[in-house]
């Protein structure tokens, strides 16, 4: 019986639909799906060891999928959770290039951002900087029909000429 109660502790805590948005680019760019903050892997075999991505939204399925899925609730509070692995958003260093990456959720000024009206995401350590997803078209990866595609994502100075890939809606 206490296997049984501590395996199902440590299992993921089901998360209801509705709790849940997608982080997408306003502009569609070169995927008319839409492009959201993404972990790589697939759906539950995300990994949470990897740097994060922009890649096709899967919602065009009817459904936001749990390496996409933010906790709606926190994202008021600047964090930007994906609950299904318990694991946020997080920079390791306030400098442009520096990748987004993964860790446990915690009260880590390193896991605070700042969404502007304009729609940009900013770290809460440098508010000159944004996510940015990378310029130019992106790669063909993890099926679908047409192909997924998917970009780097990374810390850049905010800038009127980067806006497009910039700029960030949730839904």
């Amino acid at each position: 019986m206490f296997a049984i109660v501590m395996l199902l502790i440590a299992l993921p805590l089901p998360v209801a639909a509705q709790d849940l948005v997608e982080v997408n680019l306003i502009a569609l760019l070169d995927e008319p799906r839409g492009y959201c903050v993404d972990m790589i892997g697939y759906k539950e075999r995300a990994r949470t060891d990897r740097a994060l991505h922009a890649h096709t939204c899967y919602s065009y399925r009817g459904s936001i999928a749990v390496d996409q899925g933010i906790d709606r609730k926190l994202v008021r509070e600047g964090r930007i959770r994906f609950p299904y692995f318990e694991v946020c958003m997080m920079i390791g260093q306030a400098r442009a290039g520096e990748p987004l990456v993964l860790d446990k959720c915690t009260d880590s000024p390193s896991q605070r951002f700042r969404f502007t009206a304009a729609g940009e995401i900013q770290p809460d350590a440098d508010l000159g900087l944004c996510v940015t997803i990378a310029d130019g078209s992106g790669a063909e990866g993890g099926g679908g029909q047409p192909v997924h595609l998917l970009r780097p994502l990374s810390l850049e100075p905010c800038s009127k000429k980067a806006a497009s890939r910039q700029r960030w809606q949730l839904r």
